[in-house]
């Protein structure tokens, strides 16, 4: 992600600013100073202006990096963004057990994938199939994006229900493992097929093999979902997430047993596959609108979609004179008749719309802190504090130079924060405020 570079406060900028935050005497809070816990109008010289223009659009977000983060499972659906599905490829690592003397005696009982789940987005009982396939190529490039197709073998070698009889991964019972003192978290356990277990086996009696076991593609099946179906988030970097092959050498009086473990380890690779079909969706209706003032904007993780929100009065704003901006607050209301599948996710990422390619905001470059919106529940609104970006518009108008290129409102960025499943639905143009506060020091 490119960063534009930073542009440094002029001295009497630094003056008001410093001014109007000095009538601060005492605060709980670090990051409440000056104009936010003042009233309006207490201020000589500092004016007010809330009345400029908004339009919002809705707009398809680009394939975003899926490798190594996390990973979700299943189908979920909505009136308001159509249908998600998530699959995930992944390979595994030989664990640490060595053979045992006369290896080649021990038969194979079975192999058993056991996949880790942390929480459920959506309803756990209408959990969707998940059928597994056996990858072609080894998965073995350094990064790749949420609309990679991994080539797999069309043979069927295992499926699951990712149906939960709850909807809060904490509260499945755990699983007794040997004797009651012993219990693992809940995990889906997939018996898998001879084949795999035999070309495991055989993986693991000589490692320094190529070997032909390239991973699996956990891949949704298709099909509709029950009501709104749900996704499921996995930790399979955990050592309850792997495949255990059992063997027994029969030969001996004891039958002696052994249990090899494949971990997915921080040396294996986990990519994720995501897939929107907004057929007969607002989104759908929202993507195909010419017009530039949406009454409703759509936000969803996973490289669904985004809200992109331009101010264009704030380029002439100006008008020639030299403003020192003290606060610029963006507010933009939620949608209350949404779905109650949507939770109103604490945290959204607003990214300057540079022609160039999206990039991180002053705002965000001096204070992380602030670069995002926070969801005020009194309000029932996100707010933004783009002060900073504001003040290096009215300096770039100033100078003949239009850096108002608007901005774009992510559930997601991939770099900082990596994935994301949420989905949310705002209201803007004129349910959107842009509120700045300045003072005019034109000489």
């Amino acid at each position: 992600m490119k960063i534009l570079s930073t542009q440094r406060f002029a001295f009497w900028q630094a003056v008001v600013f410093l001014g109007l935050s000095s009538v601060v005497f005492s605060c709980k809070e670090d990051n409440l100073v000056g104009l936010e816990i003042q009233p309006e109008g207490e201020f000589d010289g500092v004016e007010v202006s809330d009345s400029f223009l908004i339009n919002t659009t809705t707009r398809q977000s680009d394939p975003v990096n899926s490798f190594q983060l996390q990973n979700y499972l299943g189908k979920i659906s909505s009136p308001e963004f159509g249908e998600t599905t998530t699959n995930v490829a992944v390979d595994f690592v030989i664990g640490t057990v060595s053979p045992p003397e006369n290896f080649e005696s021990y038969t194979i009982d079975s192999a058993v994938l056991h996949l880790m789940p942390t929480s459920v987005y959506g309803h756990g009982a209408d959990g969707p199939t998940v059928e597994i396939y056996k990858l072609s190529d080894p998965l073995d490039a350094s990064s790749y994006t949420s609309d990679f197709e991994p080539n797999y073998e069309m043979d069927l070698v295992g499926s699951f229900s990712l149906k939960l009889p709850r909807d809060t991964i904490d509260s499945l019972p755990k699983i007794i493992v040997g004797d009651s003192t012993s219990l693992e978290p809940f995990q889906f356990r997939v018996p898998l097929s001879f084949d795999i277990a035999n070309e495991l086996r055989e993986w693991f009696a000589d490692s320094t093999d190529s070997k032909s076991f390239n991973g699996f593609y956990l891949k949704v099946k298709d099909g509709p979902v029950t009501n709104n179906g749900s996704l499921t988030q996995f930790s399979l970097l955990t050592s309850e997430s792997r495949i255990r092959l059992y063997l027994t050498n029969y030969d001996t009086v004891s039958e002696d047993n052994v249990i090899i473990t494949f971990p997915i380890g921080s040396n294996a690779h986990r990519v994720s596959t995501y897939s929107h079909d907004y057929s007969g969706s607002d989104v759908e209706a929202a993507l195909a609108s010419t017009n530039v003032s949406d009454e409703k904007v759509y936000i969803q993780g996973l490289a669904g979609s985004k809200a992109v929100i331009k101010i264009p009065m704030l380029n002439d704003f100006t008008g020639g004179r030299k403003l020192a901006v003290a606060q610029a607050i963006l507010t933009i209301p939620v949608d209350s008749t949404q779905t109650e599948l949507f939770a109103f996710y604490p945290n959204l990422y607003l990214l300057d719309d540079d022609p160039t390619g999206e990039s991180l905001t002053l705002d965000y470059l001096y204070s992380q802190g602030r670069h995002y919106a926070r969801y005020d529940e009194s309000i029932k609104s996100y707010r933004f504090d783009i002060t900073r970006t504001v003040q290096k518009i009215f300096d770039a108008s100033n100078n003949g130079t239009d850096v108002n290129y608007g901005f774009t409102l992510n559930a997601e960025v991939p770099s900082i924060i990596g994935n994301r499943w949420f989905q949310l639905v705002l209201l803007g143009s004129e349910n959107a405020q842009l509120k700045i506060f300045y003072t005019d020091i034109t000489d």
